[in-house]
C-alpha cells in the first residue's frame, strides 16, 4: 500500500517536542523516532487521532527520555491500520510500546521512500 508521510510546511520531519499540533489534523498511523544521532531509532509506532496521541506521548517520561525526536504520520483508513501498524512494528522494533495489534501485516512505503 502506498501512503503519503506528512512533513512540515518547510518540508522537514515534524519536531516531536514542539510541532504545532493544531496543524496536525487527521487519523492514521504515526512513527516517532530519535533524531540528531548516527543511531536514529524508531521509538514508537502507533495509530489513532495523531494530534491527540502525540500530545499524550509528550507527557510520558518513557517517551521524552529518548532526547530530540521527530515524527511523521500518514492517513490510513481504519480497516487497514492494525495491519499497517503490525508491519511497521515488525520492521522497526520500536524502543517503546510492546503491544501491537495481532493482525496480518500490510506493507507500506517507509518514510523517505
Amino acid at each position: 500500500m502506498k501512503v503519503h508521510w506528512i512533513k512540515s510546511q518547510a518540508d522537514t520531519w515534524l519536531k516531536f517536542e514542539d510541532a504545532d499540533l493544531a496543524t496536525v489534523k487527521g487519523t492514521g498511523i504515526y512513527l516517532i523516532w530519535q533524531s540528531g544521532s548516527s543511531n536514529d531509532r524508531v521509538v514508537y509506532v502507533g495509530q489513532g487521532n495523531v494530534a491527540d496521541r502525540i500530545a499524550c506521548h509528550r507527557q510520558e517520561r518513557n517517551m521524552t527520555r529518548h532526547g530530540p525526536m521527530r515524527f511523521t504520520w500518514a492517513s490510513v483508513a481504519s480497516q487497514y491500520r492494525d495491519g499497517v501498524e503490525r508491519y511497521l512494528a515488525d520492521k522497526y522494533s520500536p524502543l517503546e510500546g510492546d503491544h501491537h495489534p495481532i493482525a496480518a501485516a500490510i506493507a507500506v512505503n517507509l518514510p523517505g521512500e
